[in-house]
């Protein structure tokens, strides 16, 4: 590298500015309407058979019976009242059925006491509420968890203020992480909880993900915000990483914030980082094992002191051990680095079979290592030693390789090139106003990208035959992308189990990367025509912000966007409702 483009790639206080700039305003984005952190956070945590008694002022009529229920599923409570306190009668018996998700009962009866006894050993519910018609009724001051914050009724609870789709399993590992095996002091809770069966626990992927998720309930309570903060973080993360990771590539101002605002604007980033899941993670891992192998592959090794290449490699290996402690998935960037390291490796004259067994240290042991330490939690969540965390590999290599086909939803990997069968998370619908969230890729990011692939794919082999020094430089690059992107999608291929457009996320920052390198290096007129796409982009990510946020929107304006909806999902866009 000359040192006009050691200098053009040099990272300055304009680009500082800039990149501060667009993350501050996306982050704005992403947080907003995250979730509210003002639901009930206190949880009754009963023992079998446990009671306590609600009291109103003056006998009341009672219509309904409403709950934000706990930690666990279909865990049974029952009701009785009295006009005295002394006779009891019974009412019936509920169930709390969904975790984290608001209930309601339709009864009818007049009294001035309640008794709520639990029925089940597991059952927790974080605040419930006794209706009059639509009139929450006064109860006399209560210090029970059951009803102690009666202020934070919700009329008509929102994906804002209960978990949808698959985010409960990960909000509940969490819970059970912070106080079992964290020994959080129980503000939350009204006992100390004891560890818990393995099959009461998430236990389908690795526990880091959860773990993370437990800090934003730590930091914000166990409410929606609490579960989605830290992804949300991991979203708006991976904008400064890939500006970095274009300007090591591109340099200049310019090509760095087209990445970024690609980025920023794909629908897949923005919905699922704000998903209370653990993709997030996985994708962030994943980018930053490339970032630093990436410095490894553009390094001369005869020029570069192996310390730093070492070191490289390192953190590389640092981040696969973090990125399969979150999901396995993460593992599919193992050939894309040993490809790297070899094409890397056959240039180097000075220590190099030294350098291979540090590589056995790296990319091996310590990624075990890191995987082993972060199921320590686990170990003391459910009392197994070393056994335990061997037995829970082969549950979830089990759980893996045995999911059901779901016909509806899930998708093949050459499917999620085309956004085939988007996921539709949440919907609701009244009195003609909808929120949903949906699940899909930018449709002019994801399929000009996947063919900016294809592009840089002939390039190399093109290169084979014909080497030209003139293009060494642009055809490097061009194989490092081709060789993430396909690592990150091969490997589903083999994978017979159900599989979903989420599945292909990680893929989408190498695309934008080659549709970056695609605009700078192999089009005339380069940066007119990305600024035009970019602004596109934009536009699209607004135009389709209401049906990816959950943000409110009138049955029209679904209904003018529907043929396009359909159109970039090929007419398998699921219907609302």
């Amino acid at each position: 590298m000359t040192q006009f483009q050691a200098k053009y790639r040099k990272f300055g206080l304009n680009d500082l500015f800039i990149l501060s700039l667009v993350t501050a305003i996306y982050s704005v984005i992403a947080l907003y309407n995250l979730g509210s952190s003002s639901t009930p956070r206190t949880m009754w945590l009963p023992e079998y058979g446990d009671c306590v008694i609600a009291e109103f002022s003056a006998s009341e009529k009672v219509t309904a019976i409403k709950f934000m229920n706990g930690y666990q599923e279909n865990q049974e409570f029952s009701i009785e009242c009295s006009a005295d306190g002394q006779t009891w009668r019974y009412i019936g018996e509920h169930k709390a059925t969904n975790i984290y998700r608001w209930d309601m009962y339709s009864v009818n009866f007049t009294c001035r006491y309640i008794r709520v006894q639990s029925q089940s050993e597991y059952l927790g519910i974080m605040e419930m509420y006794f209706l009059d018609r639509d009139r929450v009724v006064t109860l006399i001051t209560n210090p029970s968890p059951l009803f102690d914050e009666q202020n934070l009724y919700i009329e008509n609870p929102s994906f804002m203020h209960q978990a949808y789709s698959d985010e409960f399993l990960y909000a509940e590992a969490a819970f059970q992480l912070l106080h079992t095996a964290y020994h959080v002091p129980g503000k939350e809770i009204n006992k100390t909880m004891t560890p818990v069966n393995p099959s009461e626990f998430e236990w389908t992927h690795p526990p880091l993900g959860k773990e993370i998720i437990a800090a934003g309930e730590w930091l914000f309570g166990t409410t929606p915000f609490g579960w989605r903060f830290s992804g949300a973080i991991m979203g708006i993360l991976m904008l400064p990483l890939i500006y970095l990771m274009a300007k090591k590539m591109f340099g200049g101002i310019w090509w760095p914030i087209f990445a970024t605002l690609l980025l920023s604007s794909e629908f897949m980033h923005f919905t699922q980082t704000r998903f209370g899941t653990i993709d997030s993670y996985t994708v962030l891992f994943i980018i930053f094992i490339y970032f630093f192998m990436f410095f490894f592959y553009m390094d001369d090794p005869d020029k570069t002191s192996v310390k730093k290449l070492w070191l490289l490699l390192f953190i590389s290996g640092v981040f696969l051990g973090l990125g399969a402690s979150v999901k396995w998935e993460s593992l599919y960037a193992a050939p894309g680095i040993l490809i790297m390291f070899f094409s890397t490796w056959r240039k180097q004259n000075r220590l190099v079979m030294t350098t291979v067994v540090m590589c056995f240290l790296f990319f091996i042991i310590i990624p075990f290592s890191i995987y082993s330490l972060t199921y320590i939690p686990f170990l003391k969540l459910t009392n197994d030693g070393f056994v335990g965390l061997m037995k829970n590999q082969f549950e979830m290599y089990w759980y893996h390789t045995n999911i059901g086909e779901i016909p509806d939803f899930g998708s093949r990997w050459w499917q999620w090139i085309y956004n085939v069968k988007p996921l539709l998370y949440y919907s609701t619908e009244s009195g003609g106003i909808n929120q949903s969230i949906l699940m899909l890729g930018n449709p002019l990011i994801t399929i000009a990208g996947f063919l900016a692939v294809v592009l840089l794919i002939i390039d190399c082999i093109y290169g084979l035959f014909l080497y030209d020094e003139s293009k060494a430089q642009r055809r490097k690059i061009s194989f490092f992308l081709a060789v993430a992107y396909l690592s990150q999608l091969l490997p589903w291929i083999l994978v017979k189990r159900t599989t979903f457009l989420y599945h292909y996320f990680p893929n989408i920052p190498f695309l934008i990367l080659a549709l970056v390198h695609v605009f700078k290096n192999y089009l005339y007129r380069e940066k007119p025509i990305s600024i035009v796409f970019a602004v596109a982009a934009i536009l699209m990510f607004i135009i389709f912000y209401p049906f990816i946020s959950g943000y409110p929107y009138s049955s029209g304006y679904e209904m003018f966007l529907s043929p396009i909806l359909r159109l970039i999902s090929f007419n398998h866009f699921p219907a609302s409702g």
